[in-house]
């Protein structure tokens, strides 16, 4: 069944119908070639919804709200990812596929061995690969997108996570692995940062250990920087859901 996500605003008589406009209409008159009657679920950023087309136009569809959906697919914890800057191919294949597998938030930082320098620009296109990750994942939420912050500024979120880690290539395997910090049931929520493609420095790293994040190991083997976020997510995945 196709999801869409929309304003909370586009509900209304008592959240009994909702109208979805702009391009998401047209994809389902033009693309989905839907018909009155068919059955779409609608998400408001926090619950779904079952419901059924009412009125059919490219320019708004009008649908009448069936049920609230009991069920989610989110994670049970909030899990950040900070990752040091990189191509815009591959934040956009990280975004895609991290959204996909639960993250809450996805944080570019601008680290010392960064091999790019991007400047904050529109995010349209981000929030578009979100939007269409999370709707084929058949998520609640959408993942939110930071803007591009600073080292200093990355260190200063350590009050606002239970736990922070770093992916290390130093550290050892007798050092924390995701599943042992998971053991801890009280974790509800966790930002872990990644390196850019030239790695997180010495310097970060000894700053990080100071302000208190914590180096794991991600295995015996170096992951690629747009590789280590969907492995980090989907061991958290595992641990936290199927584990």
């Amino acid at each position: 069944m196709q999801k869409y996500f929309v304003n909370p605003n586009n509900f209304y008589n008592d959240y009994s119908e909702v109208i979805i406009d702009k391009d998401d209409s047209f994809h389902i008159v033009k693309v989905m070639r839907m018909r009155v009657g068919d059955e779409v679920l609608v998400s408001d950023n926090q619950d779904s919804y079952l419901t059924k087309i009412k009125v059919l136009d490219e320019k708004g569809v009008i649908l009448e709200v069936i049920e609230k959906q009991e069920n989610s697919s989110e994670l049970p914890l909030k899990v950040s990812i900070a990752q040091g800057l990189v191509r815009k191919d591959k934040m956009e294949e990280v975004l895609s596929k991290i959204t996909a597998l639960g993250a809450n938030c996805y944080i570019p930082v601008n680290m010392e061995r960064s091999n790019i320098k991007i400047k904050e620009e529109k995010k349209d296109r981000q929030l578009k690969i979100i939007k269409e990750a999370s709707e084929q994942s058949m998520r609640n939420k959408l993942m939110e997108l930071s803007s591009i912050i600073s080292f200093k500024d990355l260190l200063k979120l350590k009050t606002n996570y239970d736990v922070c880690l770093f992916a290390s290539t130093k550290a050892s395997l007798d050092n924390p692995n995701l599943k042992q910090v998971l053991k801890n049931k009280d974790i509800k929520s966790i930002l872990v940062v990644v390196g850019p493609e030239g790695g997180i420095s010495p310097k970060e790293e000894e700053l990080m250990e100071k302000a208190n994040f914590l180096p794991i190991t991600l295995g015996p083997r170096i992951l690629r920087t747009e590789l280590a976020p969907i492995y980090i997510m989907s061991a958290i995945s595992y641990e936290t859901e199927l584990g």
